[in-house]
This record gives C-alpha cells, structure tokens and sequence, in this order.
C-alpha cells in the first residue's frame, strides 16, 4: 500500500514535463502488487505551446494502463502563457482517474515568482514522499534559483525523509529528479540516507536517453528526454515485476512499444557512499559550525566579528566569529534576495514584497513596509545629495519591472519607476549618481539615483532568459555584463554605448572584478579560469584548477 508521507511545501521554480505515477493500494487490489508502474510523460509542449489535445489524449491512455496508480507532473513554464497552462493542465488533469503530484523540470527565472505562488496554491507542492512496504519513491526539488548548472537537495526535505519515513525498512528508492546526480552539490547528504539500498536516479534529459552504473556509489542513473514531440509523441512505463525492472517507451501514433532498459534485481547492488578524499590544508582550522535546519539562498555578510545569515525561512542569525550567537530575529516571507548592511542598519526584503529594516547590533525590527509586488532583486544603498546633506536611500526592483527607492531610515517613497516589461533581476551596481539595473531579458538599464529617470537601455538580448546571478559590475567608467549568447560585453556607463565586446561560450554565468578593478575573472564548466583586462578584453591567462 502507498502512504504519501508528505508534501513537501517549497517553491518551485517550468515547455513541461510530466511524470506520471500511478499505484493502487494493495489492499485494494493485492494482485496488482505483482506488477507496479511508474508512467512518465517527459513534456507536454510542443515548440514552446501546450497542447491540450495532446495532454488530453495522454490522460485518456493513462486511465487504460492496468496497475497505474498516482500521476507526478514536472512542469517548465513560459512567463508569457504559464498560468494559462497551469489552469488547462489543472482542469485536464481533474479526468485522470488516479492521485497525481507535481514537479519542475528546470530552474524557474525569478520572473515568474507569481506563478510559482499559484502553483503552490493549486497543486500544493513539488516534493513528495511514497512509501509502499520496501520501497520508497521520492520526487526532489533540486533547482538552485536562477543557478541553472547546480543543484542542492534543501535541508528541509533531508530531515523530511531521515525524519519522516522508517528508513530501515526501505530496499529499493526510486527518486525523480530534475537534475543529474553530479549537478547535485550535496547529493552524498542523500545517499547516506540510503545506504545499502538500491538506488535509482531518474532525471529529465534535454537531448538523449541514457543510463549508467554510477561507478562511484552503484546508483542506477536514468536520463529521460522529451517523449512529447510532433513527429513521434508517447511516455515511458517503468515497471517493476517481481524480481526484474523495465523502461518502457510507448508510442502514441503507431503503438509501437520498445524497451529501453530491462534489469534483474539480482544484479543491481546497493549504493555505497566512499569517504570524503578531499585533504583540507592543516593551517585551515574550523572555528565553529552550525546547523540551522532550513536552506539559504542568500550570502552571508560579514563585518567586525560578525556574521549575519538569513535564511529563506525568514530567520535573520547573527553569530561573531567565534560562533557565539547573538541574536535570531524572524522576518515573515521567504526570502531569496540578499539584504545589505549599512552601519548599524541592516536592510531585507521578502519574495512577497515587505521590505524590512533591522537594527542591526540587537535584531529588533525598527520599520517594515509593503509595496505590494514581489521583489525580484537584492537591495543596494545608494547616497542622494540633499543640498549640504545626503540622504541614504535603498533600491531594488520588482517582477513587474518596477524600480523602487525608499529613505532607508524613515521608509519614504523617494521615487517609484517602471523600466521594463520583464523582472528586475540581480543586484543593482551602484556608480555615483547613476544606478545600473539589469532585467530577466539580459537589458541594461542606467537609471539617475536622485529621480530614477531613465539615462539609457542597452538590450543584450531580445528572446533569451538571464539569471540573478549574471549581476552588472563596473570599473566606474564602463559597466561589464554576460550577454546569453555567450559574450562578455563593456558599456560605457555615460553613454550606454558598446566599448567592447568577446566571445566567452561556455562560462559560468557569473564573473567576478579585482580589487583594483583592472581584471575580470571567468570560469568555465571544465575548472578553466580565463582573467581578461578590464580596460580592452585582452585576455590575460589561463588557469587550470583541475591540473594545479
């Protein structure tokens, strides 16, 4: 008998992809024991479009399959048509005749941080736990927003199956996932969960199916691309017979039925998690450590011995640096952007929109406002001249394209503007008396800090999504972005004109500045740093961590 354990409630960040599990209880139905079937739909987009006929046709199939059970929907979601799709995928999903859950394929842009409410409002969640006797089934969340290479298992859903679920019992788990096993930075947090059990790993795969061994850990990896496709639409039936297993494709327009993948219990070994090889230097000694119990997205800010981490529960930490902690203050919202410390003022905002400041020596919460958007970027302080005086203002953008500029310390609107159609996305690079703002489009727009009117928009990219963390930085004469298709560009920050511009296909979308501004720092997904100059491009060195 299947006993979902727990939805686990976290956000998620959607053209669709659609697993599909269905399981009738055994007690019900003590025969059907005999044989139990995952069916998965691995996207239900076609050119970026959800066909409802198409999906229509797959739930009518589904209701036909002997010994389906529960229905679990990855979904990838455009931010022009998603919440159009999730009302029509809802209302077809309301004719499948069993339970279903669902999932998100690849990261969600910040953008669509509205959507991401209304999915939670109408399926609930995107992780979910099924136990039937020895074997569990596991759906993970494990995007990383606006992160789109990595992936992390959050500490919540860790304590959730460690916690939740008698382990002791489990032989066989089957985890769905949006992620390879190797994009996943803390997935050995997992396996050690599941130790002498076997494990299989399946994931949703853009290009091609295929499956390993992990050599490492003995996890059966199973890659699945879209079987949605106008030429040959269908979904696979993993199932699992007595002793054996099978990977199904199924075909829609000719019936056909191939099988990808047959597997003998006997033969698969259960997973084991080799130690930890990696030497630390014996001049690094660990100070202190703590374990809050919940995940952040957000960087810790240091200052004189003092740590202040925010997680994305809401709970403000301040620890000094011998780990001693100082106070814990809680902020109602989630919280996915970084704050910024001014002195002795520390300023946060929510997801939801409530912008907070926090004193910071004690935690008390001195002003909260809500400006009734979500907030979509970090917060940055900028100085306003006031004749003799300055006033010290905060900025940030919203998902709707709004800019926003407060008194940090009495919460007066100071200017309200809107630039773009799309998100405000990353952390606003502030330059004397201009403020450099970047959308979920990759535009570039210079703004004054005194009004917010707009000084010029410089567009990278017309159709392609960006991510928070591809941040403007400047060297106080140009402003350096990653444009999506893969160039590192400079623009000159008065002008907003193009200073220069170099190929870097196949960088991390992230870069870092020196010190002294001179040097630009990139590295690619091989362990390659390349360093440019800042002033023209030249590229400067390389450097191979894999082989230092």
């Amino acid at each position: 008998m299947f006993i979902n354990i727990k939805s686990l409630n976290f956000s998620s960040n959607f053209g669709l992809v659609l697993i599909l599990l269905l399981f009738i209880s055994a007690i019900l139905s003590p025969i059907l024991c005999q044989a139990k079937k995952i069916a998965i739909i691995t996207n239900t987009t076609i050119n970026g479009k959800f066909d409802r006929k198409q999906f229509e046709l797959f739930t009518s199939l589904l209701n036909n399959e002997v010994d389906l059970n529960v229905a679990i929907i990855i979904g990838e979601w455009s931010k022009k048509n998603s919440n159009e799709e999730l009302a029509q995928i809802q209302s077809t999903l309301e004719n499948l005749k069993i339970p279903f859950k669902l999932m998100e394929r690849h990261s969600t842009q910040i953008s669509s941080t509205d959507l991401h409410q209304l999915f939670d409002e109408i399926f609930e969640s995107n992780e979910f736990i099924l136990v039937d006797n020895d074997r569990m089934i596991l759906g993970i969340n494990t995007n990383i927003p606006n992160l789109p290479e990595n992936g992390f298992i959050k500490v919540e859903t860790l304590n959730q199956i460690s916690e939740g679920t008698d382990l002791t019992k489990i032989k066989n788990a089957f985890i769905i996932s949006n992620q390879s096993l190797n994009q996943i930075q803390n997935h050995t947090n997992l396996l050690n969960l599941l130790k002498d059990k076997k494990v299989f790993w399946i994931y949703s795969e853009d290009k091609k199916f295929s499956s390993q061994v992990n050599p490492i850990n003995n996890v059966i990896e199973i890659a699945l691309p879209s079987t949605v496709t106008s030429e040959s639409p269908g979904y696979y039936l993993l199932e699992e017979k007595s002793d054996s297993i099978f990977l199904i494709n199924k075909k829609l327009k000719n019936t056909s039925t191939d099988i990808q993948l047959a597997l003998a219990f006997k033969d698969i070994k259960s997973i084991n998690t080799p130690k930890d090889t990696l030497t630390i230097e014996t001049s690094i000694t660990k100070v202190f450590e703590k374990e809050y119990y919940s995940s952040s997205n957000t960087l810790s800010i240091s200052s004189i011995n003092r740590i202040y981490t925010l997680l994305n529960n809401g709970l403000l930490y301040l620890n000094d640096f011998k780990g001693k902690e100082i106070f814990v203050t809680e902020l109602i919202g989630r919280i996915e952007n970084n704050p910024v410390l001014y002195k002795d003022l520390l300023l946060a905002a929510t997801v939801e929109g409530d912008l907070y400041s926090i004193n910071s020596n004690n935690g008390e919460i001195l002003q909260v406002v809500g400006i009734g958007e979500h907030i979509t970027s970090d917060l940055s302080v900028i100085e306003i001249a006031n004749g003799n005086t300055k006033i010290i203002g905060v900025v940030f953008g919203t998902s709707i394209g709004n800019i926003f500029c407060y008194n940090a310390f009495t919460f007066e609107l100071l200017w309200k503007k809107n630039i773009s159609k799309n998100s405000i996305i990353s952390k606003p690079d502030v330059n004397k008396d201009k403020v450099v703002f970047i959308n979920s489009n990759s535009s570039l727009f210079c703004v004054n800090s005194k009004s917010g009117s707009l000084n010029w928009k410089y567009e990278l990219s017309d159709n392609q999504i960006n991510y928070a963390n591809n941040y403007p930085l400047s060297d106080g004469k140009n402003i350096f972005s990653l444009s999506p298709d893969g160039n590192l560009v400079a623009i000159d920050i008065l002008l907003g004109k193009k200073i220069w511009s170099i190929n870097t296909k196949g960088v991390l979308n992230q870069f870092y500045l020196s010190s002294d501004k001179q040097k630009l720092f990139l590295m690619n997904s091989n362990g390659v740093m390349t360093i440019y100059s800042a002033i023209d491009g030249g590229e400067i060195r390389d450097i191979d961590f894999k082989k230092s």
